[in-house]
């Protein structure tokens, strides 16, 4: 398929899905949509972290996807379309 050029490889993140704590209030949100709380420092992620995060998660799904097919993903998909 990757090698046809019908077909576009696309990552949608490694493990942006899961939910992680996001509030005081002990709410769960996916990875990609919330910056982290910490409830033992009562703060939130920084967002030069969050980026970091997040790209570094979007790093490794393309670098496996790059090793399974030969081709690194031209798009990302944003989960949850945010």
């Amino acid at each position: 398929m990757a090698d046809s050029r019908v077909v576009a490889l696309a990552s949608h993140s490694h493990n942006l899905h899961r939910g992680h704590l996001s509030m005081p209030q002990g709410i769960r949100q996916p990875a990609a949509a919330s910056r982290a709380y910490d409830p033992v420092t009562k703060t939130y992620e920084p967002k030069v972290d969050y980026y970091k995060r997040i790209k570094k998660d979007f790093a490794r799904s393309a670098g496996i996807i790059a090793r399974r097919t030969g081709h690194r993903p031209k798009v990302a998909v944003w989960p949850y379309g945010l």
